[in-house]
C-alpha cells in the first residue's frame, strides 16, 4: 500500500469556509451557508459529510456551473 500524507490530502479534497468566502467574496457566515447546502446535496445523494467543510470537486463543479 501506498504511504499517503493524509494532511495533505484532506487539504486538497475538502474546502472550508474561509476559503470558499474568498474565492465567492462572502463573508464567512453566508460562506457557511453554501456549504451547508452543498453538503445536503451531497447527503441525499449518500455521501458522507464534514460540517463546515464540502467536497473540493463539487464546489467547483457546482459554482462553475453556475457561473458558465
Amino acid at each position: 500500500m501506498e504511504n499517503m500524507n493524509i494532511n495533505n490530502t484532506n487539504d486538497n479534497l475538502f474546502i472550508g469556509a474561509s476559503e470558499v468566502g474568498k474565492l465567492l467574496g462572502v463573508c464567512r457566515s453566508k460562506a457557511y451557508k453554501i456549504i451547508q447546502e452543498l453538503n445536503d446535496e451531497l447527503k441525499i445523494k449518500g455521501y458522507i459529510i464534514i460540517q463546515g467543510k464540502t467536497h473540493r470537486a463539487y464546489f467547483l463543479e457546482k459554482i462553475y456551473r453556475k457561473v458558465a
